[in-house]
C-alpha cells in the first residue's frame, strides 16, 4: 500500500505499468494481480487514491503526499504512556497497546506490583497501589521471538536423557557436565529440578510427546500442559484449545503462555482428544482463526497493518494524531471490517499472527504424528501438577510479582498447590514470631530520661501506673516507678504531654498522653460513646456539642486547670490511631483491629483500604498464612529488605508543608527563610495581616532586589540573600561587553537602562552593535552580575527600574555553605529538586552533598515515596521526622509560582495538559488538597 500510493507522489501511472513495476522487486516477485487490485480497491474506498478503470489509470487524492512523506515505514505505530502514582512518582511505561483496554479501576500488574487505574490523561496514566485484587486486563509478554525450533528439540532431548539416567538410578549432573559441558552449579540446578519431577512421575515430554495435566482440586478445571516447544507452538496449541471449547460453549476463563507450556482454565471440562478429530476434518485452521479475531493481539496486529497502510495515518503533516483519536478510528475501522466478507487488512492481520507470532507449521506436524500414532497427548487427573507442570505458577510468582502481591493472591490457590509452590517461604519474612514482637519492642529504646520517655509515649497509647499498654509493660518494668513519676513531672510542666479527662471513655479518662495524640484519643473516645459504633462512615456522625477536657496547667503531676476541647477531624483522628497501633504492635489482621476498635468492622475496612491505596499500608503474611496482614509500609521494607533504615513519607510531607506555610510576623522575616518570592499572592499564608498594599511598599524597600535569582526563575529576595544565590550558581562568563557595561554602573549606586547605554551610537547604521549591547545587558542579568531595584518617581504613572550591581559588591558564599543554607530554607528536599535551585553541574551538586553529609552539615534520610528516595535536611530535623506530628489541613489557593508548588512544577505541568489557566485540584501529597491556578 505505501508502495502503491508513493508510485503516484507526483505523477498518475497506468494500473498496469505499476503492477510491473512492483513484481519486478523481488520481495512482490509473487504476488498475484488478483490481490494487487485489491489494494488498490482498499486505498480507492479509504481516499488515499483516485482510480479511473476506463483510462486504467490512479493518481493520488486529498493528503496522500502529505500523509506519504510522514508516515512511511513499515515500524508500526505504539505510543508510550508514562504511569504516575497518587504522589506524581513515575513507576514505569506501557504500551499503547495495552492502555487502550484500561479503563476507570482495572487492576493492572506492573513491576511486580498491582495497582488500580484512576484515570488516563493524555499520555499519563494514573493509578493507586493495591493488593489483594488479581490483575483485571490481560498481561502482556512484549515483542520478544519465541524459542526456536532447534533450541526446542535440544532442550527435549536434554530432558530426555537426564530421565533415562534417573530411570536407570543414575547421577544426571555426570551426564550434564560431562557430556554437555556444563558447569556444576548449572548441572546441579537442572538435575534436582528433574529429580523433583521424578518423585510424581517419569513421564517428561519428548519430540513424540506432551503433558497435559487436568488440576482438579480448584474450582474450575485448568490444565498444565507441558511441551518445552517454545511459546510459538504454545501459543498455538493454546488457541487451538481456546477455540474447541468455545465452539463447544465453554468459557475460557484464563489461557497463560511461555517457552515451556501453557495453562489454560475454563468454566467446564474440555476434551484434548477433540484436537485429533478437528485435524481429521481439517477444520484446526479455522478453529484457530475464530479464536483469535476476538483476542487482544489481533487488535494489536491490525492497528499495525491498518497503519502502515496508511489507513490510520499517525501524522497528517506537522499534527501529530493524539493516542486516543488514534485508538478510536482503529477500533472504528475494525468493527467496520469485521463485517466485509474476506476484509484485505483482517486477512493481513491474521496472516502476520499464523505465520509470525504463533508456530502453526509445528502444531501441525504434531497432530499429524497423533493422527498416524507416532505422537501422543498424555491426559492425566492431578490434584497438584508436576514439577514441571509448575512452571507457569512459578514464573508468575517467582519473577513478576512483589512479595506482598504474591502473599496476598496464593489465596486463590489450592493450599497444596501453594505448599507444592512456595515451599517453606510462604511468609513475608523468615523472622519468628518471637523475633517479631521483639524488633517492635526495640522500635523505642528503654527510657533513661524524660526526653525518651516522650519517644516512648509517641510510640504507645495511654500512660498510667498500672502500664496497662503491653509496650510500657515491657520496656518500663525494671524502671523505677519514683524516676518514671519525676520524668511524667518534668514532661507536663514543660507542656509535651497531659491528661484526657470528660470522653466517657474509661479505657481514656485520666491516663497522660503527648499533646498530639491526646487530641486524637479524645476525639475517638468521644465519638465511641456517642454513637460512632452505629455507623459506617465517621463523617455521618452529628459531632456538634461534643467535647472532652485536657490539663493545661498542673501542681507537680496533679492537674490543676483543665480546658475543653471540641472533636477533630474524626476520619483523621481514626486513621492516626489505626497506624500508632500498627507500628506500635507490628501486623494484624483486619477482624482483631476491627474487634479492638470501638467502631464497625466496615468503617474500619474502609480506613485500611483509605491507607493502602496511600501507600501507607501494605498486606501480606507475616505471623501465619491463614488471613493477610496488614502492616504498615516503611516496617515492611525493613523486615523485608533492611538494607536501609526508611522514615515515614508522611512526616517528611508534614514537617515540608509547616516549614513552607509558617507564618511570620512580616515579609522580610518571611523573605529570610524562602529562597524568593515571585507574587504577592504567594505571601498571603506566610504573614501576618498581609495585605496588597504592604507588597507595593516592600517592592519598593532599599534590602529588596528583583532578577533572574536561580537559572530559570525570576522573583524577588533581600539582599542578604545575593551571597547564597551567587555560591548555587557557578563562576560567570564575563565578555568584553559585558565589562564595558559593568565600568557604566557604579558601586553602591544605582542608575537606568538609559544611563548605562547613554554614550553608545544609535541609529540604522550601528544596529548590530545595539543587539550586541541588548545580548549583553540579558547576559548580565541572567548571570545574576546586576539586579533591579525600584523607585516611585513623582508624576510617573510607572515605578522607575534601577540597574543595582552585584559583580565585585557582594561577597559570594562557598558552594557547600549556600547548599546548606538552601536546605535550611527549604529542606527535607530530593536531590533532584535540588537541580532546579543549583545551576552547577550534576556532579558538582553530588560531591557537594556527599562532603555536607560526611562532615554532618547536613543529614540524608530515607523515605518510601513508594520506592526508598534519599532527602536531605538539617541535622536537628532528623529526630522530627522520626515522630508523628500534628497535620495541617488548610486549604490553600496557590499560584504556580508558589514556594511550594515550585518543589513539584514538572509534576503539576503534566496535569495541565491544556494550557496554563485551566484551574485543577492537583493533590500534591496525600495530606491535602491545593488549588492551584
Amino acid at each position: 500500500a505505501q508502495f502503491m500510493i508513493g508510485l503516484v507522489i507526483i505523477n498518475d501511472i497506468d494500473i498496469d505499468e505499476a503492477y510491473e513495476v512492483i513484481v519486478n522487486a523481488w520481495s512482490y516477485r509473487n504476488f498475484e494481480y488478483d490481490d494487487f487490485i485489491e489494494v488498490l480497491d482498499m486505498l480507492e474506498e479509504e481516499r488515499r487514491v483516485w482510480v479511473d478503470w476506463e483510462e486504467n489509470l490512479y493518481g493520488k487524492r486529498g493528503y496522500s503526499r502529505m500523509i506519504y512523506y510522514t508516515n512511511i515505514g513499515t515500524i508500526a505505530p505504539d505510543n508510550s504512556y508514562l504511569v504516575f502514582n497518587a504522589e506524581g512518582s513515575i513507576l514505569g511505561q506501557l504500551s499503547g497497546s495495552f492502555v487502550s483496554n484500561l479503563r476507570g479501576g482495572d487492576v493492572i500488574l506492573l513491576g511486580g506490583s498491582t495497582y488500580r487505574v484512576t484515570n488516563i490523561q493524555g499520555t499519563r496514566v494514573n493509578v493507586a497501589s493495591v493488593t489483594g485484587h488479581r490483575p483485571t486486563v490481560p498481561s502482556w509478554s512484549g515483542e520478544a521471538r519465541s524459542r526456536s525450533r532447534e533450541l526446542s528439540n535440544a532442550l527435549l532431548s536434554l530432558i530426555g536423557h537426564c530421565i533415562v539416567a534417573l530411570r536407570r538410578e543414575q547421577d544426571p549432573r555426570i551426564l550434564l557436565r560431562d557430556a554437555y559441558g556444563l558447569s556444576s552449579d548449572v548441572a546441579n540446578a537442572i538435575a534436582r529440578h528433574l529429580e523433583e519431577h521424578s518423585i510424581d512421575s517419569f513421564q517428561v515430554p519428548d519430540p513424540n510427546r506432551i503433558l497435559v495435566e487436568q488440576v482438579i482440586s480448584g474450582g474450575h478445571p485448568t490444565y498444565m500442559i507441558t511441551t518445552c516447544r517454545g511459546r510459538g507452538f504454545n501459543t498455538a496449541l493454546g488457541y487451538f484449545m481456546a477455540g474447541l471449547a468455545e465452539s463447544n460453549n465453554i468459557s475460557v476463563i484464563e489461557l497463560s503462555f511461555d517457552e515451556n507450556g501453557l495453562l489454560i482454565r475454563t468454566s467446564e471440562e474440555v476434551d484434548p482428544g477433540q484436537m485429533y478429530q478437528a485435524f481429521r476434518d481439517n477444520n484446526h485452521t479455522e478453529v484457530i482463526e475464530r479464536y483469535i479475531v476476538n483476542t487482544q493481539i489481533f487488535a494489536k496486529r491490525f492497528r499495525e497493518v491498518s497503519g502502515r497502510s496508511m489507513i490510520i495515518p499517525k501524522r497528517i503533516g506537522a499534527d501529530e494524531i493524539s493516542p486516543q483519536q488514534f485508538q478510536q478510528r482503529a477500533d472504528a475501522l475494525l468493527n467496520k471490517h469485521r463485517t466485509i466478507d474476506d476484509s484485505l487488512l483482517m486477512r493481513e492481520a491474521k496472516n502476520e499472527i499464523l505465520f509470525a507470532d504463533i508456530d502453526m507449521k509445528s502444531l501441525q506436524q504434531f497432530l499429524n504424528l497423533c493422527v498416524k500414532g507416532d505422537a501422543r497427548i498424555v491426559h492425566n487427573k492431578v490434584t497438584v501438577p508436576s514439577r514441571l507442570g509448575m512452571s507457569l505458577f512459578m514464573s508468575a510468582f517467582e519473577d513478576l510479582m512483589a512479595m506482598k502481591t504474591r502473599a496476598f493472591l496464593v489465596k486463590d490457590i489450592d493450599p497444596a498447590v501453594l505448599q507444592r509452590l512456595l515451599g517453606t517461604r510462604s511468609l513475608a519474612t523468615e523472622l519468628t514470631s518471637e523475633q517479631l514482637t521483639k524488633f517492635y519492642l526495640d522500635k523505642a529504646p528503654i527510657p533513661t530520661n524524660a526526653g525518651e520517655l516522650f519517644t516512648l509515649m509517641s510510640h504507645g497509647g495511654g500512660l498510667d501506673p498500672s502500664f496497662q499498654n503491653p509496650l510500657y509493660k515491657e520496656k518500663l518494668k525494671d524502671v523505677d516507678i519514683d524516676l518514671i513519676r519525676g520524668w511524667v513531672q518534668e514532661l507536663c510542666q514543660d507542656g509535651k504531654i497531659t491528661k484526657l479527662d470528660g470522653t466517657g471513655a474509661e479505657e481514656l479518662d485520666g491516663k497522660w498522653f503527648s499533646t498530639f495524640m491526646a487530641e486524637i484519643h479524645g476525639t475517638l473516645g468521644c465519638l465511641s460513646v456517642n454513637g460512632g459504633s452505629e455507623v459506617d462512615d465517621l463523617r455521618e456522625l452529628h459531632t456538634r456539642g461534643l467535647s472532652y477536657k485536657i490539663a493545661t496547667e498542673f501542681d507537680g503531676r496533679n492537674p490543676t486547670k483543665w480546658e475543653q476541647k471540641e472533636l477533630g477531624d474524626p476520619h483523621e483522628a481514626l486513621r492516626v490511631k489505626v497506624i500508632e497501633m500498627l507500628g506500635s504492635e507490628g501486623p494484624q489482621i483486619g477482624d482483631i483491629l476491627a474487634q479492638r476498635l470501638p467502631f464497625p468492622k466496615k468503617m474500619v475496612e474502609r480506613i485500611l483500604l483509605e491507607l493502602e491505596t496511600r501507600n501507607v499500608l501494605s498486606v501480606g503474611f507475616y505471623k501465619q498464612t491463614d488471613d493477610a496482614e496488614y502492616i504498615l509500609k516503611i516496617d515492611e521494607h525493613r523486615l523485608v529488605d533492611g538494607s536501609e533504615d526508611v522514615v515515614e513519607y508522611r512526616w517528611v510531607q508534614n514537617l515540608v508543608l509547616d516549614k513552607t506555610f509558617k507564618q511570620y510576623d512580616d515579609g522580610f522575616t518571611a523573605f529570610d527563610s524562602h529562597v524568593l518570592f515571585q507574587k504577592q499572592q504567594e505571601l498571603l499564608y506566610r504573614v501576618k495581616d498581609f495585605r496588597f498594599k504592604d507588597w507595593q511598599d516592600m517592592q519598593l524597600d532599599s534590602d529588596v532586589i528583583m532578577g533572574r535569582l536561580l537559572h530559570n526563575r525570576m522573583g524577588y529576595t533581600t539582599k542578604d540573600t545575593i551571597p547564597m544565590l551567587l555560591g548555587l550558581k557557578p563562576e560567570p562568563w564575563i565578555g568584553p561587553m559585558e565589562e564595558e557595561l559593568l565600568k557604566r554602573i557604579p558601586l553602591g549606586e544605582n542608575v537606568t537602562r538609559q544611563e548605562i547605554l547613554a554614550d553608545f551610537p544609535k541609529g540604522d547604521e550601528h544596529r548590530a552593535l545595539q543587539r550586541d549591547l541588548k545580548y549583553a545587558m540579558s547576559n548580565l542579568e541572567r548571570q545574576m552580575l546586576v539586579v533591579k531595584q525600584f523607585e516611585d518617581v513623582v508624576g510617573r504613572r510607572r515605578r522607575l527600574s534601577l540597574f543595582h550591581r552585584v559583580h565585585g559588591v557582594y561577597e559570594t558564599l562557598d558552594f557547600e555553605t549556600s547548599l546548606v543554607e538552601l536546605i535550611r530554607r527549604m529542606g527535607p528536599v530530593k536531590g533532584s529538586t535540588l537541580r532546579f535551585y543549583v545551576s552547577r553541574s550534576f556532579e558538582d551538586l553530588t560531591v557537594a552533598l556527599m562532603n555536607l553529609e560526611k562532615s554532618n552539615r547536613i543529614s540524608k534520610v530515607m523515605a518510601l515515596v513508594p520506592d526508598p528516595e534519599a532527602f536531605y535536611c538539617m541535622p536537628e530535623e532528623v529526630d522530627v521526622l522520626q515522630q508523628p506530628r500534628r497535620e495541617d489541613r488548610k486549604m490553600r489557593i496557590l499560584t504556580q509560582s508558589d514556594p511550594y508548588v515550585s518543589r513539584f512544577i514538572w509534576e503539576v505541568r503534566s496535569v495541565l495538559d491544556r494550557g496554563w489557566y485551566l484551574p485543577v485540584f492537583k493533590g500534591i501529597d496525600p495530606i491535602g488538597k491545593v488549588l492551584m491556578f
